[in-house]
């Protein structure tokens, strides 16, 4: 939880002009300090909507005279404690308490990079935590180097739980981090989806729950974009905090250390939402090996760690136990798990390995892969779609279903949908329906599949609904293994009032002539549909501007449904 307390050493100075160097950073501190500068970096400040913002930190051996009266919760403007300052860095502003999103490099190419965001626990400090005795912070100092094509930042948030007089709650942080995110995400991906990699730490397993369960489009487009979550040394059945509550009784944050109590209802209810949010990601532990002294509150309102040793996140409570989780032990402390020294011995060398495994599986399970052309497709599937006639498929019609309305168009008639990465979505065809194609294996049909068929069929105005349905031996080949038949789950298919036709049996991938001869105006990409293909196999479509996203119902998978069965299969016969 809190932090062994370290002299203050580094600060961040915001609104530099995009023009500085690292250099012109250290010439803005007087000569007489100069030379205890160890470490500075400067990057764009990716929370802010003005092009040529950076943002800079400077950590010094020992703490200048001159910030001795920078209020910590406030920070203060540069020129108040510097004299002389050179006037182009009259506007920038400098704090210690790192709230907000702070990036230490830049990505050479932000389409081929991957964000790691880094934030603490209740109690700790958002640079502080992260960093070594000897002034060097990982994060900033050595990850960038070592975990190529990588962006790191760190996020703060008043995480102080003595002497606090603040009455937020985990929920109002959570909220709060996650508009943060959005409006990064605004910032920065207006359209693409870009491989992020989080650090996180218990309050923000909220967060993720948050984003997974939102039915806001904005929402579910962060949750997909996370692709790897680490944690180190994170209490996931809540930690014991006796030591604690004796000295707040009374005061603001007392409910908000009583929620992180094992066995609490916040912990249960957050352990369930959070086990059915997380099926995606590949998930990161590390988990410490030492006991830490406890931590005791100080009639000042200060924690300090001077009471008995205890493990404060054993196994049992840092390890998920899932299929999806590498495990990874330090031989450190719940306090010094993430303070990492770059040195022989350290378990800093372990840590950048299984972070760059970690990326390495990212990339391969959801990054974005080169489109290739249509037909080189078909001939990498080894299917013989041209003996495929869609006339043959048709077998289901239901002309009485008519869409009647139509959320979010604009005035064209147009849906504000998403679409894929670098392609425009075209206008409906005028004065008929429009001819929407859905495509995927719907195995063990459940209500997600439900509300991604709802979805196209209420995209635009009036749509007829044509729904594939793809056969059994395509994916046999592919080792692709369903519960139920090609006609059994047509049939099922057949039964939603959404759909106007099935094709059954249908190929993985309809070749140019079969999507002519359907008259297909639109194609709906269910995300994580196609388990034989990582890669577009409906490039053509996306070229017309065809294509539009229709988001996953991230609550529930036919995979969970058959790991649930697997698991709780005496009682799912009775």
């Amino acid at each position: 939880m809190a932090s062994p307390i370290l002299s203050q050493r580094t600060y961040r100075l915001s609104h530099i002009p995009s023009e500085s160097s690292t250099s012109e950073i250290r010439q803005i501190f007087p000569s007489s300090v100069r030379d205890t500068i160890q470490y500075v970096s400067l990057a764009r400040r990716i929370a802010s909507t003005t092009p040529d913002d950076q943002v800079a930190t400077v950590t010094f051996k020992a703490e200048p005279s001159f910030f001795s009266t920078l209020p910590y919760k406030f920070g203060g403007q540069l020129s108040a404690f510097i004299c002389d300052l050179d006037v182009r860095f009259f506007c920038v502003w400098v704090d210690a308490h790192f709230h907000g999103l702070t990036t230490f490099n830049d990505l050479p190419d932000e389409d081929d990079g991957v964000d790691i965001i880094a934030l603490t626990g209740l109690g700790g400090k958002a640079f502080a935590s992260w960093q070594c005795y000897d002034g060097s912070m990982w994060l900033r100092d050595h990850i960038p180097w070592d975990v190529p094509k990588s962006r790191i930042s760190i996020y703060g948030y008043p995480s102080d739980v003595g002497n606090s007089d603040s009455v937020a709650t985990l929920s109002e942080m959570t909220e709060t981090f996650v508009l943060d995110l959005l409006n990064y995400r605004r910032l920065h991906f207006p359209q693409n989806v870009s491989v992020r990699t989080f650090t996180i730490h218990l309050k923000t397993h909220k967060a993720w729950c948050r984003l997974g369960e939102s039915g806001s489009a904005l929402h579910a487009a962060l949750h997909r974009s996370i692709h790897g979550l680490v944690f180190f040394g994170t209490p996931h059945n809540g930690m014991k905090v006796d030591n604690l509550l004796p000295g707040l009784s009374g005061q603001t944050s007392e409910n908000l250390i009583r929620d992180i109590e094992p066995g609490s209802t916040y912990i249960k209810s957050l352990k369930e939402r959070f086990s059915k949010a997380t099926m995606g990601p590949n998930i990161l532990s590390f988990l410490e090996l030492r006991a830490t002294p406890q931590s005791v509150l100080q009639p000042d309102g200060s924690i300090l760690r001077i009471g008995k040793s205890a493990m404060n996140a054993p196994e049992s409570t840092a390890c998920l136990y899932w299929a999806n989780e590498i495990r990874v032990p330090i031989n450190e402390n719940h306090s010094m798990i993430a303070k990492l020294a770059k040195r022989d011995g350290s378990a800093y060398c372990r840590v950048v390995s299984s972070i760059r495994q970690l990326l390495l599986d990212c990339r391969r399970d959801y990054s974005n892969q080169p489109l290739h052309d249509t037909r080189d497709i078909h001939k990498s599937y080894a299917i013989d779609t041209d003996a495929f006639d869609p006339s043959t498929r048709l077998n289901y019609r239901n002309p009485s279903i008519q869409s009647s309305h139509m959320s979010g168009e604009n005035e064209d008639g147009l849906a504000l949908l998403a679409y894929p990465p670098g392609f425009a979505l075209s206008k409906p065809p005028a004065n008929r329906r429009v001819r929407v194609l859905v495509h995927g294996i719907w195995n063990l049909f459940h209500f997600g599949h439900v509300r991604s068929l709802r979805f196209a069929k209420e995209a635009f105005l009036d749509v007829y609904l044509i729904v594939g349905v793809t056969a059994d031996r395509p994916l046999r080949s592919f080792n692709c293994h369903t519960a139920m038949s090609s006609a059994e789950r047509a049939e099922v298919v057949r039964a939603c009032k959404y759909v106007d036709e099935v094709i059954d049996g249908c190929p993985p991938v309809l070749d140019p002539e079969a999507i002519t001869k359907l008259g297909i105006d639109y194609f709906g990409y269910r995300e994580g549909s196609f388990s034989v293909s990582l890669f577009d196999p409906y490039k053509l479509l996306s070229i017309q501007g065809k294509g539009f996203i229709i988001p996953r119902t991230l609550s529930i998978s036919s995979t969970e449904i058959a790991r649930k069965i697997l698991r709780d299969g005496d009682l799912s016969i009775q």
